[in-house]
């Protein structure tokens, strides 16, 4: 999964992934939500 911010900036974006309550491996689904969100700050904070 790849994400994509325009160089030029963006109003807002919002998304909500959670994952199903009878995942059958809910702790990597977690793993993958928790290290995707981590990305996501990384390149937002390295931006300013």
């Amino acid at each position: 999964m790849k994400y994509a911010f325009p160089t030029q900036g963006y109003v807002a974006w919002m998304d909500n992934v959670v994952p199903m309550k009878v995942a059958p491996d809910r702790d990597s689904a977690m793993g993958i939500i928790y290290d995707s969100a981590q990305r996501r700050r990384e390149v937002q904070s390295s931006r300013r």
